[in-house]
């Protein structure tokens, strides 16, 4: 799975500006910081520490 990730993010920085690439270290940080970010959240809510 990490390795379609990778190359999907290959293939979106190549083909978000076209002249240019943007680096894949923005594009993987953009796919992600987000999906990261809901399993701390999912994570969070399922533990009950009270």
């Amino acid at each position: 799975m990490g390795a379609d990730v990778t190359v999907l993010a290959d293939v979106i920085s190549k083909a978000l500006i076209p002249p240019y690439v943007v680096p894949i270290g923005i594009v993987l940080s953009m796919i992600g910081a987000p999906y990261l970010l809901a399993i701390v959240i999912s994570r969070g809510t399922q533990h009950d520490y009270g």
